[in-house]
């Protein structure tokens, strides 16, 4: 079994972990959260409980970070549908995340819920390009990209600790998806390794997996020991 899946094309397995993991898993976080408002609109939950343990920035650093790897797979010399393609569906759920966010007025989520759009519609405008015939791939858009690549990935670590030192201090994390962090670390394992198959021209998409695998894990751990810690406090009340 192990060895039919060592034989799978990295760019294969990649792709079909992303979509399995990573797309269902915010696909998981956006049902969770329509589940918590409709919740709040029966008067089940209070309104400001309906995010709890979700942070803007955290969220717009993810939807930044996925834009980019669109960009960079449709900038290259040739045109990796497998960057492209993935990142397109969680772009959009990632950028609805944040459109519950401002709904519920969390600090700055307004803000980057436009920005999230404005990306998605530039996004939109190079693959058209690139589909169109239009030649936008160059050593310097590419550079750029990849430069821009690593520098949010220091944000991307900065975000996810961030809300990991928030659901910490408030002891809130029911609105996070177990199925999206986990699912977040599966999918960065089999992408860094599609990147160092490619090798050095993925170099920053390496590094961005490396990162996301560490700080994705930080999350998992604090909503383990909150929970535990919260389940433990209801058992010696009760």
């Amino acid at each position: 079994m192990s060895s039919a899946i060592m034989n799978v094309p990295s760019e294969i397995l990649a792709a079909v972990t992303f979509l399995a993991f990573t797309v269902a898993g915010f696909a998981a976080q956006v049902l969770k959260l329509f589940k918590r408002h409709r919740l709040a609109i029966n008067g089940a939950l209070p309104p400001e409980q309906v995010c709890d343990g979700l942070l803007p920035f955290r969220e717009v650093v993810g939807v930044v970070i996925f834009l980019l790897f669109a960009l960079s797979g449709a900038t290259r010399t040739y045109f990796d549908l497998m960057l492209v393609g993935t990142r397109i569906p969680v772009v959009i759920l990632s950028t609805i995340i944040l459109g519950f966010l401002a709904h519920y007025r969390l600090p700055r989520a307004r803000a980057y819920f436009t920005a999230a759009l404005c990306g998605i519609v530039f996004l939109g405008l190079m693959i058209t390009a690139r589909t169109s015939g239009i030649y936008v791939a160059s050593a310097l858009v590419a550079n750029a990209t990849d430069f821009a690549l690593a520098g949010v990935s220091v944000f991307l670590l900065i975000g996810k600790i961030s809300q990991a030192r928030h659901m910490w201090r408030s002891k809130r994390t029911a609105a996070v998806s177990w199925f999206r962090e986990i699912g977040t670390i599966v999918k960065d394992i089999s992408g860094l390794w599609y990147a160092l198959t490619v090798g050095q021209e993925l170099f920053s998409v390496a590094l961005t997996h490396s990162i996301s695998i560490i700080s994705a894990g930080a999350i998992c751990l604090v909503k383990a020991v909150v929970e535990k810690t919260f389940s433990r406090l209801q058992n010696f009340r009760s």
